[in-house]
């Protein structure tokens, strides 16, 4: 393995360029597909509609096709004595924050919930595949033009299926719960019937009025919207020689983002998106003075939309009013989280267990149980440790470094055709983001929860038309490394304060952002391939090793993810569609994903309502091995112990048998160490003691569940009114 030495006077071939001495064409034919590929991959993820890459694995799918992807361009490089990567020591940072991370995933397998573990771990490798694919097929100028015209072209798509949510789907489904609830739940296969909690929480969500288009929240929406809002208009602002039509494309593209921006009132959004603007208004200097009257429509633009966002209600007062309430409770979870690293600072918890962790830090004053920390740095040093945060640090700013010392070609220059470029290779690029959403529309159809067919197709159509006004762009335009720079920076901004970098749907933005800002400061600005250092010749043994690797990822992932994740949930589904056999459809569902805890735990709740109904033993016996087994697969889930003592305590109050208050009392106790502010949890704790005649035990609790009331704020639960009836009057304020 060769690599080429920085200063050396001959001009390396493009790395994918037609090398005689090679041997073989065939990457050569693939190389148009594969572009393809990356671009469609990177557009489908967005479009599947869930954030629950952790829970439900609904990422499998997109992993699954980026290592066909790689081992489908390692199959067609085999034929070669050798072949050309890029990899700089940007790069070598980048996979060392990858590695970190799927090493954290694996002890945290091992450690905690494992099914969650597992999915991340996957999630992690199809995000670094992204990321080192695009490197090497997203190289040419034009190429990188393509990707970014394909990636503005999703947010507006995105940005238009949030408005046709927010103007018509969403008032419909309101009107439509209002008349009959229960029918819009089991119309929309949700299981919140019998859970009065969940049902409270669907309904806030449904009455909300923020957009969230394919996001389970509408700061996930903000965060991918506000990137490609500024590269969209730092294109309008830098680049002057802009036809009609392009001009009509980019101010299409950004008008609909910027409204369904405002709509999803997002703080960190606006101040991430004000600061990019910021940025791109200090780089253009003098130019904005050619762009004046072009400023000012936007400006009036901009303040009409905002007319009419506050017209409709979309945006209130509130969202500055409550800014600092909203901080307050960042400060609550990054005050937590801090502690948990302080705990575990080598490897984290393991990425897709932070939530279960958190609980055992979380303040008694916070509100939620937050899945993340509203923090990227916070989130990467709780999920995979400091090491892994610091690597961050290192690629981020070494990637900031890379980017400041690109040339800066003047604002209407445009790139010569060069002799290694193939013409239609930014074709394939537009034409295969194109194609990611009929490939999400597919693959959403193996998500736990599907999107819209409506609401992608209008996706799609303002998405081809993006393209094909952006074309003249794509071919003949520029795009400076700073300004994909700026991109990254606005997310980086958004992700402080609302967190996300473990969501692929929004991360992925990220890593794309990088990839293309790495190889548009390797083009430079007089040619259309890369003149850089970072290329390595590989061997053909070399290439063989990759190939064997690749491959064997591939089955992994099939074996240990893909494959029991959606048999699973195949299972699960069947559960719902013949009640009569959901027990047999969920033991189907454990025995086909030896890792999910939720199967166990459905068997147990099955067992206890039949013993609750029948009275019977041998039920009474399955639920207590169906609940060790599901206990067993989410060790540290505070609830799953809570639900596992309220159980038990029932069948102890039935049977009066000693065993089962001892397995009341353990299960409580386990929920109170992983969630010891709780304070329902506290005072059934002090309950059962009491029972048990401990009656030092049960002072002690008691007293920490009503401090905890205290503190809090949030008086008046059933439990400690409960509690309260067990002790002599204004003892409880004494405590």
């Amino acid at each position: 393995m060769a690599r080429r030495k920085r200063g050396s006077a001959e001009r390396p071939p493009h790395p994918d360029a037609t090398d005689a001495r090679s041997g073989t064409a065939t990457a050569d034919r693939l190389r148009p597909w594969l572009v393809a590929g990356v671009c469609a991959l990177f557009v489908a993820r967005p479009l599947i509609a869930s954030e629950s890459a952790a829970a439900e694995g609904d990422g499998l799918p997109i992993v699954m096709l980026w290592l066909v992807l790689a081992v489908v361009w390692l199959l067609g490089v085999l034929g070669r004595p050798d072949f050309r990567v890029r990899f700089g020591w940007i790069d070598a940072a980048v996979l060392g924050l990858f590695g970190l991370n799927v090493l954290a995933a694996v002890v945290g397998a091992v450690r905690g919930s494992p099914r969650p573990a597992v999915n991340m771990l996957w999630e992690w490798i199809g995000l670094g595949l992204g990321y080192f694919l695009a490197r090497q097929f997203l190289a040419a100028a034009r190429e990188i033009r393509a990707a970014a015209a394909v990636m503005i072209a999703l947010a507006t798509g995105l940005a238009g299926m949030g408005l046709y949510q927010y103007f018509v789907e969403l008032p419909a489904t309101r009107a439509a719960y209002a008349r009959d609830p229960d029918a819009t739940l089991r119309d929309a296969d949700l299981e919140y019937l019998a859970d009065p909690q969940q049902r409270r929480a669907f309904e806030d969500r449904l009455n909300s009025p923020e957009p969230m288009a394919t996001f389970a929240l509408t700061n996930s929406l903000a965060g991918f919207l506000a990137p490609w809002l500024v590269l969209t208009a730092g294109i309008g602002v830098l680049w002057m020689r802009q036809e009609v039509r392009v001009r009509a494309g980019l101010i299409l593209a950004a008008v609909l983002v910027a409204g369904c921006l405002i709509l999803t009132m997002s703080r960190s959004a606006y101040l991430a998106t004000a600061l990019g603007f910021a940025l791109v208004g200090i780089w253009a200097g003098r130019r904005l003075w050619h762009h004046a009257r072009l400023l000012a429509a936007a400006g009036l633009v901009l303040l009409a939309l905002v007319g009419v966002a506050v017209a409709t209600r979309g945006v209130d007062a509130s969202v500055f009013s409550q800014a600092a309430k909203s901080l307050g409770y960042r400060l609550h979870y990054w005050q937590a989280t801090t502690r948990l690293i302080a705990d575990h600072p080598w490897l984290g918890v393991g990425p897709g267990n932070f939530q279960a962790e958190y609980t055992r830090y979380k303040l008694p004053q916070a509100v939620e149980e937050v899945a993340e920390p509203h923090n990227f740095l916070l989130e990467i040093g709780a999920t995979a440790g400091m090491p892994a945060a610091l690597v961050l640090l290192l690629a981020l700013g070494a990637y900031a470094w890379r980017l400041l010392r690109a040339p800066r070609p003047s604002g209407d220059s445009t790139e010569p055709p060069s002799p290694a470029y193939r013409p239609g290779a930014s074709t394939w690029a537009l034409v295969g983001g194109a194609c990611g959403f009929p490939l999400a529309m597919v693959l959403g159809l193996l998500a736990s929860v599907s999107s819209a067919i409506l609401g992608l197709s209008i996706a799609l159509s303002l998405a081809v038309i993006i393209l094909i006004l952006l074309r003249r762009w794509v071919d003949d335009g520029w795009l400076a490394p700073r300004l994909l720079g700026v991109a990254v920076v606005v997310l980086l901004v958004n992700l402080l304060a609302a967190g996300g970098i473990g969501f692929p749907g929004v991360s992925g933005t990220l890593w794309l952002l990088m990839a293309l800002g790495l190889n548009a400061a390797e083009c430079g600005t007089g040619s259309e391939t890369s003149d850089t250092s970072d290329v390595w010749r590989l061997t053909r043994r070399s290439a063989l090793g990759l190939f064997a690797v690749g491959f064997l990822l591939l089955v992994a992932c099939y074996a240990t993810a893909y494959n029991p994740v959606l048999e699973c949930r195949a299972w699960l589904r069947a559960a719902k569609r013949d009640p009569q056999a959901r027990a047999s459809c969920w033991q189907r569902a454990a025995r086909a994903d030896q890792l999910d805890a939720r199967p166990w735990g459905l068997l147990a709740g099955d067992a206890f309502a039949r013993w609750q109904a029948q009275g019977d033993q041998a039920a009474q016996a399955l639920f207590h091995d169906y609940t060790e087994a599901a206990l067993a697969r989410s060790p540290n889930e505070s609830a799953a112990w809570f639900i596992a003592g309220e159980r038990y305590m029932a069948i102890y109050r039935a049977t009066n048998l000693p065993e089962h208050l001892e397995r009341s009392l353990a299960a409580y106790r386990q929920a109170v160490e992983r969630y010891p502010h709780n304070m329902e949890y506290q005072a059934a704790l002090a309950l059962a003691l009491r029972l048990g005649g401990d009656e030092v035990g049960f002072r002690e609790h008691a007293k920490e569940a009503f401090r905890l009331e205290e503190v809090s704020g949030r008086g008046g639960h059933p439990r400690l009114n409960e509690l309260r009836k067990e002790l002599p009057r204004n003892v409880s304020r004494k405590m």
